[in-house]
């Protein structure tokens, strides 16, 4: 899991030498209890990684133990989570029973008036730009879609006034929420084909809401393309000045450094909070709105994280994460071998010539597996255990692969890598799981977009794959692991890491396009998964 740092200026991500489970495990606890995150201990060089030895005692043809052999077995040297039982039980938060959540909603029906009393179409789109960042437009999707429906069918009254902030704030919200918006609307800020009039250097605030839009365009939009680098170019300037607004500066800085389309808003939501306290024109409704809001969903999470009653996904979770060691540390090539086979074949009865750990570790797939399964079709009616098995498989193929070219000492080239390694960074089989728990008709089509890794499904995975490796893939080559994206890219290309970096920065951002595209076109799935796809 990688840590989002920086895109311009910068690298994109922050490359410490904290091991990377626990890293990923402070990272999403720290939303959940609001405590400080903790740097875990470094992982140990791969000329200082040690070797453990295992004893496999193999039977004669007599069915009697005749011969030890010993297994040597690498270790990624991960240390104990910091998150333990006891610190998980001792998570408070007093923003539990019916009080707060009646105070909830009352704020809730104050800022529904709103949208009543905020007539012009500036203020609605501000509103409902300010509802995002806050992280509460979830409470009010009916208002926004009417208000957006509305201001999409009068889109001129935006657009005759010809100002960049507005505009681009229209482009924005219009496309982000699913409604037609082109990039033909910016084609009044240009004075030639290809370049923006210089004058907008003094719209501060429009040139930061044009490169915030600029991150929803589609590929081959070349207006958008050229917003981003005019934009980028000119806020990196502006930020060298020694007289500016230290909010304004802040916002900047931000944006600079993970544009907010990228951003989760729920973790984003608490930093814009600070930034609109301190604002001059704060609608106390809405931080109080928001404030009371982080700190119920908060206190739901802690609970969940007590109680474990997201137990499905955190089951699939460690799954995952005993199958990638097993694959990346533990395992011999010829265990891996007959455990791939045995998950291929689905059959338990495979599995009596692995190891006893595979046995476990397989046994607990296979149940874990089902009894989903089982679960789904008692709740929803349709059978997906075919669905299901056919992501652990493709996970475990896709492991299977880089094991081999491990053990083989092969190099693969950048697209026989990346052909297989968005399947083994293992989003395809989360989401799928998670498909099933926020879709209440779940379609055949569906189910066939889903094992075929649909257009939405795919690009998420490559972008998770990409953003994964530049964080992380010293830490595992100093594990011992294959090659990851910026190395192939460099022993294949013959360029330097910064090269190669730049290209991986590239086939994100083409990613995320295509992810845009994706998310605006009408889809096989239901909108809700398709809007988790967008934000996860």
């Amino acid at each position: 899991m990688a840590f989002l740092y920086k895109w311009h200026g910068t690298p994109l991500f922050q490359d410490t030498n904290s091991n990377q489970h626990n890293m990923a495990s402070s990272i999403c606890f720290n939303v959940l209890s609001g405590l400080p995150m903790k740097c875990s201990p470094k992982i140990i060089p791969s000329s200082q990684t040690k070797l453990k030895v295992s004893s496999i005692a193999t039977q004669n043809e007599g069915g009697n133990s005749s011969v030890v052999i010993a297994v040597p077995r690498r270790s990624g040297n991960y240390n104990p989570s910091l998150w333990d039982h006891s610190f998980i039980q001792s998570l408070k938060n007093d923003y539990t029973g019916d009080i707060y959540i009646n105070q909830a909603g009352q704020l809730k029906e104050e800022v529904r008036k709103l949208f009543d009393t905020t007539v012009e179409p500036l203020g609605r789109l501000e509103l409902i730009f300010t509802l995002q960042n806050l992280g509460i437009a979830y409470h009010f999707k009916k208002e926004i879609k009417e208000s957006l429906l509305n201001i999409s069918n009068n889109k001129d009254d935006v657009l005759e006034k010809k100002d960049l902030h507005a505009t681009s704030l229209l482009f924005m919200l219009l496309r982000g929420h699913g409604f037609e918006a082109s990039q033909d609307i910016f084609q009044c800020f240009k004075k030639t084909s290809d370049d923006f009039m210089d004058s907008l250097h003094d719209d501060i605030k429009g040139m930061l809401t044009l490169y915030e839009a600029s991150y929803l365009g589609f590929e081959g939009e070349k207006t958008l393309d050229e917003a981003r680098a005019f934009t980028a170019k000119f806020l990196e300037e502006y930020l060298k000045q020694d007289k500016i607004n230290p909010i304004l500066k802040e916002q900047v800085v931000h944006s600079l450094e993970l544009p907010r389309h990228w951003r989760v808003t729920r973790i984003d939501s608490n930093w814009y909070m600070d930034i609109y306290e301190r604002q001059g024109d704060v609608n106390p409704t809405l931080l109080e709105l928001a404030k009371l809001d982080f700190n119920l969903v908060q206190s739901i999470h802690q609970a969940d994280i007590r109680k474990m009653s997201r137990e499905t996904l955190t089951k699939v979770n460690c799954l995952i994460t005993c199958l990638d060691d097993t694959y990346d540390v533990y395992g011999s090539l010829d265990e891996l071998i007959l455990f791939t086979d045995a998950v291929n074949r689905w059959e338990l009865n495979e599995s009596q010539n692995l190891p006893e750990y595979m046995k476990i570790l397989i046994s607990a797939l296979f149940k874990t597996t089902e009894e989903i399964a089982e679960e789904i079709f008692n709740q929803k009616g349709v059978d997906v255990i075919s669905c299901l098995k056919k992501g652990w498989a493709d996970l475990c193929n896709s492991y299977f692969v880089e094991a081999e070219w491990y053990h083989s000492g092969y190099t693969p080239t950048f697209d026989e890598y990346l052909n297989n390694a968005w399947v083994s960074i293992s989003d395809g089989v989360l989401m799928g799981h998670a498909y099933f728990y926020v879709t209440e008709d779940i379609t055949n089509e569906a189910l066939d977009g889903l094992k075929n890794y649909n257009g939405i499904l795919r690009w998420s995975s490559i972008i998770f794959r990409l953003i994964d490796d530049l964080g992380t893939s010293k830490h595992e080559l100093q594990r011992g692991d294959v090659p990851k994206a910026v190395e192939c890219y460099m022993l294949e290309k013959g360029v330097s890491e910064e090269v190669a970096v730049e290209h991986i920065r590239g086939l994100i951002s083409k990613g995320w396009k295509e992810m845009n595209k994706e998310y605006a076109a009408p889809s096989l799935f239901h909108r809700e998964f398709v809007e988790t796809m967008e934000c996860h």
